[in-house]
């Protein structure tokens, strides 16, 4: 992860690409507002301090703990976000 945070790319673009080659790992959500909005409704907020890629693995953890949606892909939890 810290290669994929000195990246020159812009946090954005960086993020689609990591979001297409890698649907898996990185959900398809770019926008901090978004991540921030996200995690204060399921009651994270306190994690609003970290990186745009630190936040999404956050998001993913929540996912992958719970019994409905362990399931899903990150497309479909994003879309459910």
């Amino acid at each position: 992860m810290q290669g994929i945070k000195k990246c020159k790319l812009a946090p954005i673009f960086r993020g689609k690409i990591l979001a297409t080659y890698f649907p898996e790992e990185y959900m398809n959500i770019f926008s901090e507002e978004h991540l921030d909005y996200f995690l204060t409704k399921l009651n994270i907020g306190n994690l609003i301090s970290l990186n745009i890629l630190e936040k999404q693995r956050e998001l993913l953890f929540i996912k992958n703990s719970n019994e409905i949606t362990k399931n899903w892909t990150n497309y479909k939890f994003s879309c459910f976000l």
